[in-house]
């Protein structure tokens, strides 16, 4: 065949793994088997997996299996179940390694058509519907039409002789020319049904020939394949053929199994030994990478993934064989753990975190309660949202700690990591890598409370204001000496305001106190604000006088030029719990952890927003922190949470609601034809009027 050849190589800049969110199915979660050979979702918004142990359907939370029966003929047929189509009355017609299968969405059952009357296996697959016939292709038949209103079968390619391991795949209708696609070791065959002249696609068309292992063609009738390493485009009317550079994701002999075109169309799915590949069509170029890691369930099951769908809300549904099947989310927000990165950390999934800082590598510095702290060393090319910690050391004691229980951890002005403990503060030593302890003796009655630090404030003149259980103290020089004369315990908290010269300061369960630093000696204001308040965090809200204050009695406004309370928010104005530990903004946004979850507060409107969460956990004081690339970290009492705070959480979401069972007066009702989620209408008596529904709510985003 004569054509134009045009080669087109990829920008090596490709973009990053996605940050999306990933469900993994297995057979733990009910799926008959691991290995998929068809992925289908349908107009009702079910999604069915076409397996060798049977037919699964999944809505979201439920798995469904239908499975051959051999004395029950309303069963789906036996063997290998190869390629799923809809037709316009919405039952489904799925081919199996003994014959074509319809599934009868009214009856909920299957009714078996075989190709002989001996109902001998006939391996069957089935690629197409329209509004009247469905087209298959079989071993004794070829390729045929068949009418499933008047049941007349049109003969396709008669002489094609099939082989079983032509899948769903691999056998398509051109949807402009009148035209079937088979990829044979030949390459790709194209079988003209009107003029029965053949066209085939072979690999020496190609710039660089190797066998083609996968094909698509898609909605404008242009065909696709795949070559080792290259993604080719066909077009039937200019006969010219563009070549594209796949990466190189795995670093071995790259295989392609399946390609398809997503559901709007705009994208292909290309699925091999090297995970996933999503390309753009109209950008001719790679927009998506997906790719298997180790103990990251943020990633690919597996790298040998057999067939993978985009569906019309854009989620991917792909199948890592044989471990069953990844429900890749599209970006969406969503709370993390550190438990789901590719690295052991033990205990540190299960510790209670207090303390979170950045130093000037980007890498984390992690306290907690009876585990030390943490060092994690992060990926520096690491994107919004998507943490990737490369490596772990901890640190205790043994390493210099003067206690194992973190309070507070400070990175100061030159960049030296501090960290307030139950017995003491320290430094790192970088040369020596380990902690230098440094006592307190500026409270000579009460030795043991006043190296009690409970949190840690840069000051002006770069020193550091300690919180005790003594009062307040000055570190300067690594020197720590009395700041204040009122010894009072502290709740943990302090914030120093350096344009207004103030210091705000929470003493345990007694308020707010706070100084002014205008004069060379502190002045505490005469008047204890917030009485009977535990304090935990401040954030001074730009441009206004407004000081936001988190309590163990909910979110308080506070007027910080007047003094005065302007609102106290409550779970009676919707926050989540009234313990509030961290205060962080973002934009228009307040984003408090509590302990009940992470909730969310909009400034301009003054309310609360629902945030959906997989666990609603329970936070901890001094422990939040917004990194360099935007990431936000909230420290709990089993674990680091984060999550990107610029993907807003979704207040509300439409789902496909379908009936899955009726009663009327406590008794089930008996329907004579028909399943109750496909009823049109139903009539019923004046006398029944006390009616029962049961059904499912189609969603896979929450």
């Amino acid at each position: 065949m004569k054509g134009s050849v045009f080669l087109v190589w990829l920008l090596l800049s490709l973009p990053c793994i996605g940050q999306e969110g990933y469900r993994h199915l297995t057979i733990k979660n009910g799926l008959s088997q691991g290995s998929i050979n068809t992925i289908f979702k349908d107009s009702r918004g079910f999604v069915w997996l076409a397996s060798q142990e049977g037919l699964n359907r999944y809505d979201g939370t439920n798995i469904k299996v239908y499975q051959f029966i051999d004395e029950d003929s309303t069963t789906i047929g036996g063997g290998n179940l190869r390629g799923i189509v809809e037709d316009a009355n919405g039952d489904l017609w799925i081919g199996s390694g003994d014959c074509l299968n319809r599934y009868n969405r009214k009856l909920n059952n299957f009714t078996r058509f075989y190709s002989n009357s001996s109902k001998r296996s006939t391996i069957t697959t089935v690629f197409y519907a329209n509004k009247q016939e469905i087209w298959y292709i079989n071993e004794e038949e070829g390729v045929v039409a068949l009418n499933y209103k008047s049941f007349q079968k049109r003969k396709i390619w008669r002489d094609f002789i099939y082989k079983a391991d032509y899948l769903s795949g691999k056998v398509k209708k051109d949807p402009v020319l009148p035209i079937v696609w088979i990829l044979l070791p030949k390459g790709v065959v194209g079988y003209n049904y009107q003029t029965r002249e053949e066209t085939i696609l072979s690999p020496k068309i190609l710039p660089n020939p190797s066998n083609i292992t996968s094909f698509e063609v898609d909605s404008e009738g242009n065909i696709w394949g795949v070559s080792a390493s290259q993604l080719w485009k066909y077009s039937m009317l200019s006969k010219q053929v563009k070549s594209f550079q796949l990466p190189n994701l795995r670093g071995i002999k790259p295989t392609t199994y399946d390609i398809k075109e997503s559901s709007d169309t705009k994208k292909l799915v290309i699925s091999g030994n090297y995970g996933l590949v999503i390309f753009d069509k109209l950008k001719e170029r790679v927009s998506r990478y997906y790719i298997h890691q180790m103990n990251n369930t943020r990633s690919l099951s597996n790298w040998e993934i057999s067939t993978a769908i985009l569906d019309n809300q854009q989620i991917l549904w792909a199948n890592p064989d044989p471990v069953g099947i990844d429900v890749i989310l599209p970006e969406h927000f969503q709370i993390n753990t550190f438990d789901s990165n590719p690295c052991d950390f033990g205990e540190f999934n299960g510790a209670s975190i207090r303390g979170i800082a950045e130093d000037e590598e980007h890498n984390l510095w992690v306290g907690s309660i009876d585990e030390g702290l943490w060092y994690i060393k992060m990926n520096p090319e690491r994107n919004k949202g998507l943490e990737e910690p490369l490596s772990l050391q901890k640190f205790t004691t043994k390493d210099g700690l003067p206690d194992n229980d973190v309070n507070d951890i400070l990175i100061d002005a030159n960049g030296i990591v501090w960290v307030a403990t139950f017995l003491g503060m320290a430094y790192f030593d970088k040369q020596r890598k380990k902690f230098i302890p440094i006592s307190n003796h500026g409270d000579s009655n009460n030795y043991v409370n006043a190296n009690y630090v409970l949190e840690l404030c840069n000051y002006k003149d770069n020193q550091i204001l300690l919180s005790t259980m003594s009062g307040l103290f000055l570190l300067k020089n690594k020197q720590i000496t009395a700041f204040s004369r009122d010894r009072e315990p502290g709740s943990g908290s302090l914030y120093y305001d350096s344009m207004a010269q103030r210091l705000y300061v929470g003493w345990r369960e007694k308020g707010m106190a706070v100084y002014s630093t205008k004069a060379e000696k502190l002045v505490l204001l005469p008047k204890l604000f917030l009485p009977g308040l535990n304090v935990m965090e401040f954030y001074k809200q730009p441009k206004t006088d407004v000081l936001w204050v988190s309590s163990n009695k909910g979110l308080v406004k506070f007027d910080a030029k007047k003094l005065q309370i302007l609102h106290a928010f409550t779970n009676r104005n919707g926050l989540i719990n009234n313990v509030v530990y961290a205060t962080m903004p973002f934009r228009n946004y307040l984003w408090l952890s509590t302990n009940k979850g992470v909730a969310q507060f909009d400034l301009s409107k003054e309310k609360f927003k629902a945030i959906t969460q997989e666990e609603f956990r329970e936070y901890n004081r001094n422990a939040s922190l917004m990194t360099s690339n935007g990431t936000f970290y909230f420290g709990s009492t089993h674990g680091l949470t984060y999550f990107n705070p610029t993907i807003l959480p979704s207040t509300h979401s439409l789902i496909n609601i379908y009936l899955t069972d009726m009663a009327v007066n406590d008794k089930p009702l008996a329907i004579e034809k028909g399943h109750i989620g496909e009823q049109d209408k139903i009539v019923l008596n004046y006398d029944e009027n006390t009616i029962t529904l049961s059904y499912v709510g189609i969603d896979y985003q929450n």
